[in-house]
């Protein structure tokens, strides 16, 4: 079966756009959260931050290349994409060292400083997801073939580098999914997976 990849792409837009909002709306809250919240909090954004440079990396270095022999016409859309990844990777960077000084203190400038970086990554970040989805990926789809799907689905399982980071980073895509979602999203994945997210909901 072709794995539905502007599907799954889709999914993992949404749930970075999902867990961006979550983060900004606990560090506006006015609270004081307890070191291990603090810790906990910034380990997820670290985890989001990671799966978002993973998923960008695999672009640049996987599917743009192939799409650029398909499909030479879409040079200059691919360009727009690069140059976009680029700037989410320098916001990327600067989120990731907030999480980190957050998680370190709880001195009040430590969470404002990470709901702005938070702030300025989505202000990258959101509008690049939203150019893929409606402009590029329904070109990119067309231009590929079911099997250069399928190897850049082998190349993608392979480049994880990590059982435990793959498994997890599915598991949070799963996460809120309504039942048709997760009939699609179980159709896309191999049985460990699925056992794996199975055990999670």
């Amino acid at each position: 079966m072709r794995t539905d990849m502007e599907f799954m792409n889709r999914l993992f837009h949404a749930v970075l756009r999902r867990d961006l909002e979550r983060a900004i709306g606990s560090l506006t809250a006015s609270r004081h959260p307890s070191p291990a919240q603090r810790a906990a909090l910034a380990e997820h954004v670290g985890l989001v931050l990671d799966l978002l440079h993973h998923h960008h990396t695999g672009e640049d270095i996987g599917l743009w290349p192939l799409v650029r022999c398909r499909a030479p016409d879409l040079g200059s859309q691919l360009d727009m994409m690069e140059t976009e990844h680029a700037s989410v990777s320098g916001a990327i960077i600067s989120t990731r060292a907030a999480a980190r000084q957050y998680a370190a203190t709880a001195d009040p400038s430590a969470a404002h400083d990470l709901r702005q970086a938070l702030v300025e990554l989505s202000g990258v970040l959101l509008p690049h997801l939203e150019h893929e989805e409606t402009e590029v990926m329904p070109r990119v789809m067309r231009a590929l073939t079911d099997r250069d799907w399928s190897a850049l689905s082998r190349r993608e399982v392979r480049n994880w580098g990590s059982f435990v980071l793959a498994g997890t980073g599915l598991v949070w895509m799963a996460d809120g999914m309504n039942q048709t979602e997760r009939a699609r999203f179980n159709q896309q994945v191999s049985p460990t997976f699925r056992w794996l997210v199975d055990k999670r909901y």
